[in-house]
């Protein structure tokens, strides 16, 4: 990815075509390498005007001291200044080009990782942990660093090395040879410690992102932590981590500065070598004491280059290393993009033509050659034991999941044509682990549908039976929930995520269970405005309740040896349930929320024309 910065005609054959990184990336390559052109152009002329320090002493010591111009230093000194006034300007140029190519590769990056990592099928999502993709967006860091760092201003300084060494021949040839030799010694250093790199591993750097995503996972198991008295062996594990990781940086840290004194070392070393070689050149007469101070700060300026970039091996490593692991997450195939045609909304029938699923090629398959028809405005309900695959089912009918073989359709449309955005605008699910992202109430709302209406609001949370509850607290719609929504009680929790399910007007509502975390009245409550909604949508819900499949109008069988069964409410209480919930039960204890407070509302909570019918 890196190599992306070059010019075209030096990039690696395997980058000739990079689609997976995608135009907009692209693009801000594109405008960073210009930026990072300039800023190499101009390095030149910094390089020249950065030598002048050393002309300067050179003719002070030769011109001003011995034979007393004064007039000479006055010149000298405008002129110096005159200098360094453009050498300033010019420095902050290539500087500024450089923050503007960090940044653009940094929104580059980051925008582009959000999208591809937003855009991944939920199957890979899932095989990553979630500290894994927090880790990933530091490695957009780790590369701009190596843009803008000490390793990209070391290469830029070369020509400053050149131009240092052409004029040491000029003005103390005798001791070019001692400066060329000392050029070559650095050079050999930081080939030498170039390891990490020719490697292309950085073993302390995996290990931090190891323990970075335990601490991680630690902070947001704290409850569970704590719940369990569970403190003494995680602190164990980390500790573990944590001390392996600390033995690999001391133990790299100690190398660092060994090289880092040893650099130093040998910058002394050179600084005396060459005044006593140009002590004996200046006694022989075969040049001057101005010729040799300065060629003992040019010396330094060839040097100093070279030097940086043998303690700068390990972040150039880190660098490459973030680049990899960003390249691979960037070649991932995202899923499919829009259908390109609007068609009419579906009535919400669901077919699985000869579906067949399972998590890897070492597991047993969790469904074989299963073939369902789900007509429209039904409600059926999925049953079954734990771990049979009944949120899979789910998730293969709401096209979060790719069926390995078979079709899944809405009505006569293939769902693997459509992307997710025009998947959710048909079909709505609401999953079995809630999470809020930041922010208020309503806000969490209005994500779901961002064109809705603060009645359309209000009725849909009166419609789960949650609006009662907002309204009592002390901001009520405004709110605030973070981490999730921690402060809130699983069951409120519940009941908004599934006011942003309604919202979204979908022909197909699809629930994993829905009644968990509810009371016995807000779970009757559900159930009644299930039963309202399933007049004109069809819905299905996985559940242990029997009260809700007791309600339902078909039963869906999951039986855990690869197929689902078609029953009635009836057989399915008999098979899954206790013999006293095994009598069907019409739900009347609680009726819907909105009878009393609203009257006659259709299911659609006035959102047929907020929400459009058709598919873009």
């Amino acid at each position: 990815m890196i190599e992306m910065l070059l010019p075209e005609r030096m990039r690696p054959v395997r980058l000739a075509s990079p689609e997976h990184l995608g135009k907009p990336l692209l693009e801000h390559f594109a405008q960073a390498r210009r930026r990072m052109g300039r800023a190499a152009w101009l390095s030149s002329p910094i390089g020249l005007l950065a030598l002048l320090p050393s002309i300067f002493t050179l003719e002070v010591f030769d011109r001003v001291i011995f034979r007393q111009g004064f007039s000479t230093l006055v010149a000298l000194l405008a002129g110096v200044a005159v200098a360094l006034i453009v050498e300033w300007t010019l420095r902050r140029r290539r500087s500024a080009n450089l923050r503007e190519a960090g940044a653009l590769i940094d929104w580059g990056l980051s925008s582009t990782l959000l999208d591809k990592m937003l855009g991944q099928p939920l199957r890979t999502l899932e095989d990553r942990p979630a500290a894994s993709w927090v880790a990933l967006f530091r490695d957009v860091g780790a590369v701009r660093t190596l843009l803008t760092g000490p390793v990209v201003q070391s290469l830029f300084d070369l020509p400053l090395a050149v131009f240092a060494i052409v004029i040491v021949g000029l003005v103390a040839l005798p001791v070019l040879p001692v400066v060329l030799g000392m050029v070559c010694v650095f050079a050999a250093m930081a080939w030498w410690f170039a390891d990490e790199v020719k490697q292309g591993k950085v073993a302390e750097l995996q290990q931090a992102r190891s323990l970075d995503m335990f601490t991680a996972e630690m902070c947001r198991a704290r409850e569970s932590v704590k719940a369990l008295a569970q403190h003494e062996s995680v602190a164990a594990q980390w500790k573990t981590g944590y001390e392996q990781w600390l033995a690999e940086s001391f133990s790299r840290g100690s190398e660092m500065e060994e090289t880092k004194e040893l650099t130093h070392s040998l910058l002394i070393a050179s600084s005396i070598v060459i005044t006593a070689t140009g002590a004996v050149a200046v006694a022989n007469q075969w040049m001057s004491i101005g010729g040799l101070i300065a060629a003992n700060m040019l010396a330094i300026k060839a040097i100093s280059p070279i030097a940086t970039l043998s303690g700068a091996w390990r972040q150039l490593a880190q660098s490459i290393e973030a680049a990899r692991r960003l390249d691979k997450v960037f070649a991932q195939p995202s899923e499919t993009g829009s259908a390109g045609v609007s068609l009419p909304r579906p009535k919400g029938a669901m077919t699985l033509d000869e579906v067949s699923f399972r998590y890897d090629e070492q597991s047993e398959p969790v469904f074989k050659k299963v073939s369902l028809t789900l007509a429209p405005a039904q409600f059926y309900s999925v049953v079954g034991k734990n771990g049979v695959g009944k949120s899979t089912l789910l998730k293969l009918v709401t096209g979060l999941y790719r069926p390995d073989e078979g079709r899944v359709l809405i009505d006569e449309y293939d769902l693997q044509q459509f992307s997710r955005h025009e998947t959710a605008s048909w079909i709505a699910t609401l999953s079995q682990n809630v999470y809020f992202l930041d922010g208020t109430i309503a806000d969490q709302l209005r994500r779901a549908a961002p064109e809705i209406t603060d009645e359309q609001i209000v009725k849909a949370c009166k419609l789960t039976g949650v609006h009662s509850f907002i309204s009592r607290l002390p901001q009520g719609y405004a709110t605030v929930m973070r981490e999730g929504g921690r402060t809130l009680s699983a069951g409120v929790r519940r009941k908004i995520a599934l006011a942003q399910v309604l919202l979204r007007n979908p022909a197909v509502l699809v629930l994993d269970e829905p009644t968990n975390d509810l009371d016995h009245m807000s779970e009757l409550q559900l159930i009644a405005s299930l039963r309202l909604i399933a007049k004109m949508r069809t819905v299905i819900v996985v559940t242990h309740s029997a009260e809700l499949v007791a309600s339902s109008d078909v039963a869906l069988a999951v039986s855990g040896d690869g197929d689902v069964q078609v029953m009635t409410p009836v057989q399915a209480l008999g098979a899954y349930f206790s013999p006293p919930k095994a009598e069907k039960k019409p739900v009347q204890a609680a009726p819907s929320p909105l009878e009393p407070s609203l009257g006659v509302v259709g299911p659609d909570l006035g959102l047929a024309t907020a929400v459009p019918g058709e598919l873009h």
